[in-house]
């Protein structure tokens, strides 16, 4: 709930994708694996947040 609250619909699903992502590559016993993608995957997204590049970002990834 404090994930849609905060972030929307869109948080939401961007959550499980990355949960599910993440919780299925734990599953196989690699664990310093999700750790560093889990970390590289913050570092970017607050890069991407700091130097501005969220609507650039989104129209690569979402309109065609």
């Amino acid at each position: 709930m404090a994930r849609y609250t905060g972030q929307g619909r869109d948080g939401v699903v961007q959550a499980i994708i990355t949960g599910l992502t993440f919780g299925s590559t734990a599953y196989t016993g690699r664990l310093v694996f999700v750790m560093i993608a889990h970390a590289a995957f913050d570092v970017a997204a607050v890069l991407i947040i700091y130097f501005d590049f969220e609507r650039r970002v989104a129209h690569l990834m979402f309109i065609s």
